[in-house]
């Protein structure tokens, strides 16, 4: 994102170091030229501002707006709006391509407006960005303030590739640099809304070309033990008698190409009850039939695990959120 941000305001600084360039060389030229000159300049700009030239992709935003264009239904909740992200992280990068594409012609001082094929390059982007601008279907509760934030960087977005349709090279940099900055701290003001997405036992989560995490099953226990116990084998026992254990069990597996010594440089647990008491634990694989803190996670291969959190019994039966982290993201896990 911020190499193609810097592609883009290179382009159109190109231009204006061209036009700069273009500028001084009128400079040369005799005193009555330059008074010929800004006779003409100041004529231009009357010309131009009588007649502004309007994105005709405008129109599309317009007619979602009044009502001319079916919006298209469903629901926004944590699937859709990933799959919103990711398709909205593609026009953005389209943007960089186009200009890359039209590189020469923006250095040669053409404008947006001046590109036959500008149109039918971004009206699918126009298309996509009404219909989620004036969607007016189900938002799941807990997706209404990342929504919120959405939109309003989306309408942002919308304004600024209208603004920048007719301008000049150095207008647009400016407009350009303050929309990549604003959709930089727009994107982290979201992943703050974001809610830690839910999963349930049975359920798998998989950080590609990091980890993958089976949930099996989150109970309190007062000894913790490998699945083989017929032969000698390891154990973790509650030695106060007034706490309990609450225990995560899951599948692991590396997908690193390098194997791993221990589950806690790929993930980390944490439990919250109600009034804000918080745990974290400590996680273990079976190795042998001994449940290891340090076990030799080789690459794809599965190890049955646990995070075992000590806590006092008196919290059992009081509300709690359990969280794991993987690869930076937050997941909730449920029975």
């Amino acid at each position: 994102m911020k190499k193609r941000n810097t592609l883009i305001i290179a382009i159109l600084v190109a231009g204006m170091l061209v036009a700069c360039g273009n500028q001084q060389k009128d400079s040369t030229g005799s005193a009555d030229s330059n008074i010929t000159q800004d006779v003409k300049n100041e004529k231009t700009e009357t010309e131009t501002s009588e007649t502004e030239i309007i994105n005709p992709l405008a129109a599309i935003i317009d007619d979602y707006k009044n009502g001319n264009v079916e919006i298209s239904g469903g629901k926004i909740n944590a699937q859709r709006f990933q799959e919103i992200s990711s398709e909205y992280s593609k026009y953005i990068t389209d943007i960089g391509d186009y200009l890359e594409k039209h590189m020469n012609d923006i250095i040669d001082g053409k404008k947006l407006c001046d590109l036959d094929d500008y149109e039918d390059y971004f009206s699918g982007f126009y298309k996509w960005a009404g219909n989620l601008i004036y969607f007016d279907g189900k938002i799941a509760e807990d997706y209404k303030p990342v929504w919120r934030k959405f939109k309003e960087m989306l309408e942002h977005h919308v304004e600024v590739m209208n603004e920048i349709y007719a301008v000049d090279g150095g207008e647009a940099t400016d407009s350009l640099n303050d929309l990549f900055q604003y959709l930089s701290d727009g994107s982290k003001d979201i992943a703050s809304l974001v809610p830690a997405a839910k999963v349930h036992c049975g359920e798998t989560i998989t950080s590609e070309n990091f980890a993958e995490m089976k949930l099996k099953s989150i109970s309190y226990e007062t000894r913790i033990t490998p699945s083989d116990t017929s032969g000698v084998y390891s154990y973790y026992e509650v030695k106060n008698t007034d706490n309990i254990y609450l225990a995560c069990n899951f599948d692991f597996k590396n997908l690193k190409t390098e194997a791993g010594t221990k589950l806690g440089d790929f993930l980390s647990f944490q439990v919250t009850y109600e009034g804000g008491y918080t745990y974290t634990g400590w996680t273990v694989a079976e190795d042998s039939n001994y449940l290891s803190q340090y076990p030799n996670l080789l690459p794809l291969s599965s190890y049955n695990s646990w995070c075992v959190m000590e806590v006092p019994k008196s919290l059992q039966n009081t509300p709690y959120t359990l969280t794991v982290t993987i690869n930076g993201k937050e997941y909730q896990l449920e029975n």
